[in-house]
């Protein structure tokens, strides 16, 4: 399973310390499970510093036969919509549900009880279909909503959430208090926790570094009881490295202007560039501060010019701060990193070099979502279309996981004037022109945009025409022939003739009247209004006319205007040949199993990892040609020095075109053969100026080593 951000979060909690309210925590959530009297979700505020990220994660550890879901809204995509798509593609994997999940906005928010209620029932029925895996309840986490936002600012959460929940579905949120979240629960009645903050264990244990511990009770209180302060100054204080002692002694003695956790990171970053004063730290520190999703220690040694040991020094005192695993390092602390971006001023070469490093590192899914992070937040558009257009960066981000996000993406980019169909159709010439896939190959990695433009169908807004072209002509069995009858069929693209004659008159044409008109003569422009009136709800058109309400407007056309498959339709017109190429498969019966919303998700994610296995063949067999044909002339050196030789007195470079060509060129070949040695004498010849070569080789170097020789004694 795909592995979120939210997830390695979870997995750097549990390697810290226990916080000290666990228990109390604990009892307050066993509290509210038991005794509310609605089942609605519980509020948990929130205050700065005070990490409940921490308390989640090993509260979560705990949980046995509860299946719990947690979603950072502040380390995530800060969209409820994409909230609510992230929880319900994990429980269709976890359960292995065929259903599809609803990648458009306000479709999620309004199904979302519905899903909530029918996971509700799975957990009901693991009994009688005998699970192997045996759930008590479902456990949703959203932790930070104050923080999902749009144009208008916090999202309210009356907006999105379910006021009453299913028996065996629960929901936590998080907020801070002074948000629009906690007014909604705390006017609505729901339940709230206040987490006490204090530290007492841990201050009792960190009473044996003595005068640590009597600096740590001079700052602020408030500072005191924040998680993640007095975790890193333990952490940093206490690290054993005798290189670090002088550091923490300078900090030491600069603590009294300490007022918040920012300016002890602010602190921190000063003194130690103050001892590492090398222009390598600070561009370590600098490229950490730009990382979303991660980086290894390669990408940063080839981004700036510094060497591994160079960031083991850096990552050994921030260590705290940090996410790791399987050597890609992000910073985990938001404080910490926005206190970065804040000390060093922006490095334009630094970001482009490490932008550069990125797109031409080994393609992953962490190496997509960092470029898209970066190229959506620069709005460099035209960079985000070549990232998403790339054969095979497409088919790693076209997964159930990613699909939401792409659909957005090609949203924005639709606004900024990129066309999917026109975009895409490029991309796939290139790729068959470049590495020459098989037909199957093809196949399958066309398949794969065919569901993704089919799917991106909802997002067509009202702006978009319906697709206009020529009607398919021909009998049902030569369609069905290569597979493609059936989708054709469906998507009304077949002209329908009579039964007696074949003639132009029995196939409609796609341009009427009301098409052909000119909009800049007065009465076709009434024409064209009072047509198009006439096919609107005559209730709403009337309601609409006497309030005069904008959003009226949206509930007439939308309750007129079918589903167009713009965007597919115009695919398949244009890909038609390369579809029916393959008649291995069909593709009517390939892409309606997957419109039948019931593939499951193992299925689906099969039929993408064939395409990705075809399209690195076709790109691994292209390197491996590549590197033949330059490794073909080192076999043999004669080789290379003859066919550029001096004593070929012609080459024939012409490609010959017709007999008379053909018979020029042996006659002049027939004159020209007395001229050439015979292959004894090349031989010879060759071999003499190999041992030419050798001795010049081997005099030079002898020259140099008496040179190197002469400098040693001159300088002892």
């Amino acid at each position: 399973m795909f592995e979120s951000k939210s997830d390695l979060i979870i997995e750097k909690c549990l390697k810290e310390r226990v916080p000290d309210n666990l228990e109390e925590f604990n009892f307050q959530i066993e509290e509210w499970l038991y005794k509310q009297k609605q089942n609605r979700a519980l509020f948990i505020s929130e205050e700065d510093g005070n990490d409940i990220q921490f308390v989640l994660s090993h509260w979560m550890q705990k949980l046995n036969k509860d299946m719990v879901i947690a979603y950072f809204v502040e380390h995530e995509n800060q969209n409820y919509a994409h909230a609510i798509y992230y929880m319900l593609s994990r429980l269709k994997g976890l359960f292995n549900i065929s259903q599809k999940v609803e990648i458009e906005g306000e479709r999620l928010k309004q199904f979302f009880q519905y899903w909530l209620e029918f996971y509700n029932r799975e957990i009901q029925n693991q009994v009688l279909f005998d699970s192997k895996c045996l759930y008590k309840r479902l456990i949703l986490i959203f932790q930070g909503i104050d923080r999902f936002r749009d144009s208008n600012g916090e999202i309210r959460a009356s907006y999105w959430l379910p006021k009453t929940l299913p028996d065996n579905i629960k929901v936590i949120v998080t907020a801070r208090m002074d948000s629009k979240a906690y007014e909604y629960f705390n006017d609505l009645g729901g339940s709230i926790i206040k987490i006490d903050w204090n530290k007492k264990e841990w201050l009792q244990t960190f009473s044996q570094y003595n005068s640590l511990y009597k600096i740590y009770r001079k700052f602020p209180l408030k500072l005191q009881d924040q998680t993640l302060f007095s975790m890193s100054f333990e952490a940093i204080f206490t690290n054993s490295a005798e290189e670090y002692s002088t550091i923490n002694q300078d900090v030491l003695m600069h603590l009294e202007s300490v007022k918040s956790e920012n300016d002890f990171y602010i602190l921190l970053i000063s003194t130690f560039i103050k001892y590492y004063h090398e222009q390598q730290y600070t561009q370590i520190l600098c490229i950490l501060s730009y990382v979303f999703r991660g980086i290894s220690i390669e990408e940063i040694t080839n981004t700036s010019n510094c060497d591994k040991q160079h960031f083991l020094i850096v990552y050994s005192y921030f260590k705290i701060f940090f996410m790791e695993k399987e050597d890609v390092y992000s910073i985990f602390s938001l404080t910490f990193k926005n206190a970065l971006i804040n000390y060093f001023p922006y490095n334009k070469t630094l970001f482009q070099s490490f932008i550069v490093t990125m797109e031409h590192s080994q393609n992953s899914i962490r190496k997509m979502e960092e470029l898209i992070y970066q190229y959506t937040r620069g709005k460099r558009y035209f960079k985000l279309k070549e990232i998403l257009t790339n054969i095979e960066s497409f088919l790693l981000y076209c997964t159930p996981d990613h699909k939401f996000e792409l659909c957005h993406l090609w949203q924005i980019l639709e606004q900024n004037g990129y066309d999917l169909v026109m975009e895409y159709n490029k991309a796939i010439e290139n790729f068959q022109a470049l590495y020459k896939p098989t037909n199957e190959g093809l196949f399958y990695i066309i398949v794969q945009i065919c569901k993704f433009l089919r799917e991106y169908s909802v997002f067509e807004n009202d702006h978009i025409p319906p697709y206009k072209h020529p009607q398919l002509r021909g009998q049902s069995i030569e369609f069905d022939e290569i597979g493609l009858y059936d989708e054709l069929k469906e998507l009304k693209m077949i002209a329908k003739k009579k039964k007696k004659v074949m003639n132009e008159d029995y196939f409609p044409t796609q341009i009427t009247n009301i098409d052909t008109l000119n909009m800049d003569v007065k009465s076709n422009r009434d024409y064209f209004i009072n047509y198009y009136m006439t096919q609107f709800d005559q209730d709403l058109v009337q309601e609409y006319i006497t309030t005069k309400q904008e959003q009226l407007l949206d509930k007439i056309i939308t309750y007129t205007r079918n589903q167009q498959f713009y965007y597919y339709k115009r695919w398949i017109w244009v890909q038609f040949p390369w579809l029916a190429l393959t008649q291995k498969h069909n593709y009517s019966k390939l892409i309606g199993q997957y419109n039948m919303n019931n593939i499951p998700l193992q299925e689906e994610l099969q039929i993408n990892q064939k395409a990705i296995k075809f399209a690195q063949i076709a790109k691994q067999t292209k390197q491996m040609k590549e590197y033949n044909s330059s490794k073909l002339p080192s076999i043999n050196s004669s080789i290379r020095q003859r066919r550029y030789s001096p004593l070929e007195t012609s080459r024939i470079t012409n490609i010959l075109k017709t007999r008379a060509d053909s018979e020029h060129t042996k006659s002049t070949e027939r004159s020209l053969k007395k001229f050439t040695f015979p292959c004894i004498q090349k031989m010879q010849y060759q071999k003499k100026l190999d041992q030419i070569v050798y001795q010049k080789y081997n005099g030079i170097k002898e020259s140099i080593k008496r040179i190197q020789y002469n400098q040693i004694e001159y300088v002892s």
